[in-house]
């Protein structure tokens, strides 16, 4: 695995943890200063299943 594939991975990894602790892909974008795009591609790739759009987030009670 070449330095960029190893990099790649462990953004998956981390945007697929913060992802599926309910941030959204616009955060997770920001936090890894990438686009929303590449963010979502590489969410996808790690095999996040996606929340649909305008989805509410859970609340506590």
């Amino acid at each position: 695995m070449t330095g960029e594939a190893t990099a790649r991975a462990r953004d998956g990894r981390l945007s697929r943890e913060l992802y599926e602790t309910d941030h959204t892909i616009h955060y997770v974008a920001a936090f890894l200063g990438r686009s929303y795009g590449w963010t979502r591609d590489l969410l996808l790739e790690a095999g996040t299943q996606l929340r649909s759009q305008g989805a509410r987030r859970r609340q506590n009670v």
